[in-house]
């Protein structure tokens, strides 16, 4: 601002003085003219890159102004010309090299303005302090420009540090779930590595199994091969049930003077001379002759089923071992009735009379054996277990209700049998008890009696078959 009133200051006095300076000194003042053109452009190219360079000049230019003011008041003088010399020699020193190659190089007409005329000093003087205030300006603005530049910069560092900061924390947040998803498949392949050594394992032992099944195989093959070899030529075959269903047993002797059931009743022949002479005959609805039954011929198949063993066991040796025990009168029906059997029928049924309205009428009551004498009366009934299954408490009570309805209906029938290959329930040894009255043990005239009336009933009788013997259990002989 100093500069600025200074320069004001000095047109002002050079105003007034300026004409008659231009009078007096009219040829060098023309030679002035003549030159200006030459010069004034070189000084403006250069000036403003001074007033740039010089923060410090605004503060010198009063003192300046006020030497030209009075230099120009007065009549032109060869001292003049060593005071502008001097001011220029004074700026050069006080001014900073320009970065501009073009500026930075010296004026090509720096000798001519130093022997410049006073009134080219004049006219000079107010068109410097023009071009100083620009230049001040101009400073000023580009420091703010940099100023701005320098914060916007600053500003676009720090959001760059936080974009690049939080790319960071979400490049390890990454970087963790991946180290933890790793370590979760490490343990899952370590698991399934595990497994596959299981399963391998289980793979050997399995073709190990495979290899004995395999010569287990070929083995029954050759077994097979061999029985097929044995067999009689076949034309025909049947299940066993169809066998069963078509066959009947029928106890025969070999003579009539032999020893015979009613010799043993009466204790007159051993067990061994009735075996000798007693046969048990089947008689089929079929023909036998080639008829395989699973595979086997028929009368092999026919003296391993329970029925025909239960059979040949009730005529050959329960009278024996009955009259043994000395159990004659306490089983006293069914030794009696031994005597009397002539056949036995498989898959056989017994009738029964049922009285509803005064009127009456027979029923069949199926059963797995029904033995019956020479009229056909049933003596005794079987129901038989040939499987593993123990016999179950439902058993033993329809073979109960069903010897009621027979005994009911028949004078001739002495006694129901439950046979078994593998044991009774308890359960079914209760309602065998509970059917007796009074227990399976008890010191009554009659053993194991299911009573009907006071002379009539019939005795309840539970057999296993074990090893191919059968054996009582209830009662106890």
């Amino acid at each position: 601002d100093d500069a600025d009133t200074a320069a004001d200051t000095d047109g002002t006095r050079d105003g007034p003085e300026s004409d008659s300076d231009r009078t007096e000194d009219s040829p060098r003042g023309a030679a002035a003219s003549d030159s200006e053109p030459a010069r004034r452009p070189d000084r403006s190219e250069t000036e403003p890159d001074r007033s740039e360079t010089e923060p410090d000049r605004s503060e010198t230019e009063p003192d300046r102004g006020d030497r030209t003011a009075s230099d120009t008041g007065e009549s032109t003088s060869p001292g003049d010309e060593d005071v502008f010399s001097e001011e220029e020699q004074w700026r050069e020193q006080k001014s900073i090299p320009a970065l501009d190659p073009e500026q930075a190089s010296p004026p090509p007409n720096r000798g001519r303005e130093s022997g410049a005329t006073n009134g080219d000093q004049e006219r000079s003087v107010e068109p410097r302090s023009t071009e100083q205030r620009s230049s001040n300006r101009a400073a000023v603005a580009q420091r703010s420009s940099s100023r701005g530049s320098a914060g916007q910069s600053a500003e676009r560092s720090t959001a760059r540090i936080d974009e690049l900061e939080s790319a960071l924390e979400t490049a390890n947040e990454a970087r963790e779930s991946l180290e933890a998803e790793r370590d979760r498949l490490a343990a899952e392949r370590d698991e399934i590595a595990g497994e596959r050594d299981e399963f391998a394992d289980e793979i050997d032992r399995l073709e190990s199994e495979m290899s004995t099944l395999r010569e287990e195989r070929d083995r029954l093959r050759e077994e097979l091969s061999s029985v097929r070899d044995r067999l009689p030529e076949s034309d025909r075959s049947l299940t066993a049930a169809e066998a069963r269903e078509g066959t009947n047993l029928f106890v025969r002797y070999d003579s009539k003077g032999g020893a015979t059931l009613e010799d043993a009743h009466d204790g007159a022949v051993e067990r061994d001379a009735l075996r000798e002479n007693l046969r048990i005959e089947h008689h089929t609805s079929f023909e036998t002759d080639g008829l395989a039954v699973e595979g086997r011929p028929y009368e092999e198949f026919l003296r391993d089923t329970i029925e025909y063993g239960f059979t040949r066991w009730l005529v050959e040796d329960l009278p024996f071992e009955v009259s043994e025990t000395g159990s004659q009168s306490v089983l006293r029906d069914l030794y009696d009735a031994l005597p009397e059997i002539d056949r036995a029928e498989i898959g056989g049924s017994a009738s029964i009379a049922i009285r509803e309205g005064g009127e009456e009428t027979r029923e069949q009551r199926p059963f797995d054996l029904v033995l019956r004498d020479r009229m056909g009366n049933p003596l005794f009934v079987a129901d038989l277990n040939d499987s593993r299954d123990p016999t179950a408490e439902g058993t033993l009570e329809s073979l109960v209700s069903n010897g009621r309805d027979i005994a009911e209906s028949n004078d001739s029938f002495a006694a129901a049998f439950a046979v078994t290959e593998s044991f009774f329930e308890p359960g079914a040894l209760e309602t065998a008890s509970d059917a007796v009255g009074g227990g399976l043990f008890s010191r009554s005239k009659r053993a194991s009696f299911v009573k009907l009336s006071r002379k009539r009933g019939y005795h309840l009788c539970l057999v296993e078959a074990r090893d191919g013997g059968f054996h009582m259990t209830v009662p106890d002989l």
